[in-house]
């Protein structure tokens, strides 16, 4: 009796340590799901972001060839000087924000945080690989 109880009690372990090992490769799988679309809101970000850094070329493209044409004269008034270090110093700095502001690290956080509690980790191959043989 008491070896059949046992023996009934290991089975039930067993059934629910395959029932949670299914139940946690079914979260890995939705997470593995979402992956593609996380990568895909990343890349469009970055695009919009490249594209402000492009119009900010063009816009030192077109001051540049401003300054090559009017040449002395441009800073040679005053105002016209104050106007163009202004402007280079603020658009500089636009600049280096939007160089610096990188979303790599909020979209690999995000993912980390909510959606790895599921993702095994390598310590966790071998026990995996050890279970099965």
């Amino acid at each position: 009796m008491r070896c059949t109880l046992l023996l009934a009690l290991f089975a039930l372990g067993v059934s629910a340590d395959l029932f949670t090992s299914i139940a946690d490769l079914q979260k890995l799988l939705t997470a593995e799901k979402d992956i593609p679309n996380i990568i895909e809101q990343y890349i469009n970000l970055e695009k919009e972001r490249i594209s402000e850094l492009q119009k900010f070329v063009e816009k030192y493209e077109e001051s540049n060839e401003r300054l090559l044409k009017n040449g002395i004269k441009e800073v040679t008034n005053p105002i016209n000087a104050f106007r163009l270090i202004k402007e280079m110093t603020s658009t500089w700095k636009e600049v280096e924000h939007k160089m610096r502001n990188n979303n790599a690290d909020f979209f690999i956080q995000n993912f980390t945080k909510t959606r790895t509690t599921a993702y095994p980790t390598a310590a966790n191959l071998p026990k995996f690989c050890f279970r099965k043989i």
